[in-house]
């Protein structure tokens, strides 16, 4: 067990710990792997990350991804934890699913207002 005292500790690029969840993590290895880049983790390095992790939307994938990297827990009551947790299953209806679903959909509905507008309301050439 871990408090985010001790997380706090580990702030830097090469010693980065997280707290998500309740979990805590020590992500200094996969840093440079990170899709959005290392800056990112950074911004939130020795803090608790569960509502930046949570906001993003991450895939099942990356949720999974978070297992390889959990080196302890905070005590009960200390911490960020949300419905589900960010290590649960990402099609259990958090708030992965519906941020990946924005993310499909907005364009679908931005598409569909273009064509409606260019076929119904733009003036027709003849």
């Amino acid at each position: 067990i871990f408090t985010l005292a001790d997380v706090a500790e580990h702030n830097t690029e090469n010693d980065c710990w997280m707290a998500i969840n309740g979990q805590v993590l020590d992500v200094t290895k996969f840093l440079e792997d990170h899709p959005g880049g290392p800056e990112i983790m950074l911004e939130t390095a020795g803090e608790d990350s569960t509502v930046g992790f949570e906001d993003v939307g991450h895939s099942k994938s990356a949720r999974d991804q978070l297992k390889d990297y959990v080196i302890g827990q905070l005590p009960e009551g200390e911490g960020e934890r949300t419905s589900g947790g960010a290590m649960g299953s990402a099609g259990s209806g958090g708030s992965g699913d519906s941020s990946s679903l924005l993310s499909y959909l907005l364009p679908l509905v931005v598409l569909g207002a273009a064509l409606v507008w260019k076929f119904v309301y733009a003036p027709q050439e003849e």
